[in-house]
């Protein structure tokens, strides 16, 4: 893999505060209940880890992701049959 990051990333965590802030250059997602990752793909190379910077791609064989060359962090979630968040 040669990616200008490769793994272990630390996460970019959110952090709380008493009001939201205002602006366009704010971007805010909800809070799920599910895994926090990080995927490295590289081409058709992709590598899951963990906010604790552990290996994740055994747990989760059917996720996958568009060849290319990029990173993304965020959080795994799986939804139940009826559409609510399964934990």
């Amino acid at each position: 893999m040669s990616l200008p990051l490769t793994p272990p990333v630390e996460p970019q965590l959110a952090r709380g505060g008493k009001e939201l802030p205002l602006g366009d250059q704010w971007a805010y997602e909800p809070k799920f209940d599910g895994f926090r990752a990080i995927a490295f793909v590289d081409g058709e190379e992709c590598v899951i880890q963990s906010r604790g910077a552990k290996p994740l791609g055994r747990y989760f064989p059917e996720l996958s992701f568009p060849p290319g060359r990029y990173v993304i962090d965020g959080e795994i979630v799986i939804d139940a049959a009826d559409g609510q968040q399964d934990f």
